[in-house]
């Protein structure tokens, strides 16, 4: 039923839940992210050899370029689809937050929104950058050489430095994102989860 407290918000506005396109969007995000942290944190595993630089340490299975090759993968799927969620935000404006919230709740959500994805968009173009630097190729799916950028030392030191601190960016923001959800889950129970699950009945 139309809320009659706000009848000239659009349809996207007045909506309790996600669409279908912006459900898509999150939860691949959220598996490309959960992906490519583990990966990375495998891959920065390998120790090289005191006086061996050309031989490794290896805790899993497989090597240096099999691990670098399925991290750099992943993060370069994860740039477009990141922009595209972002294109689509514009387009479709998001369901009102619940009531339960105040001034400063929904600002400081609306602000850890665009925040993760600034750094989710900083992670892959700074590991591109830096790894453009890089002699070793980019492999895409561990087949194919992905194109590099034309990179200075000094460049590729920046994005570096960028692509190794971003990421504790991001640990805050998805653990602050996780335990905001389980505030609002266990204590408000205000259903702010649902937004972004299927539809559980039919009243929306």
């Amino acid at each position: 039923m139309r809320d009659a407290t706000v009848p000239d918000q659009p349809p996207s506005v007045l909506r309790r839940r996600y669409g279908l396109g912006a459900r898509w969007f999150h939860w691949v995000t959220a598996l490309l992210v959960f992906t490519v942290i583990p990966l990375g944190w495998i891959f920065g595993a390998f120790k090289t050899k005191p006086g061996a630089p050309d031989t490794f340490v290896a805790p899993f299975p497989g090597t240096p370029a099999d691990h670098a090759s399925a991290h750099m993968t992943v993060g370069l799927v994860l740039f477009p689809i990141i922009a595209l969620r972002v294109l689509y935000r514009f387009r479709h404006s998001p369901p009102r937050l619940p009531g339960t919230m105040g001034a400063f709740e929904k600002g400081l959500a609306h602000l850890m929104h665009w925040l993760l994805y600034a750094v989710l968009i900083a992670m892959p173009v700074s590991g591109y950058i830096m790894s453009s630097g890089d002699k070793a190729p980019i492999r895409f799916l561990g087949l194919i050489d992905f194109p590099k950028v034309p990179t200075t030392p000094g460049q590729g030191m920046t994005a570096a430095i960028v692509h190794v601190y971003a990421q504790f960016a991001v640990y805050t923001l998805v653990i602050l994102n996780l335990a905001g959800t389980a505030w609002h889950l266990f204590v408000r129970r205000d259903n702010i989860l649902g937004r972004m699950l299927p539809r559980q009945s039919n009243h929306d």
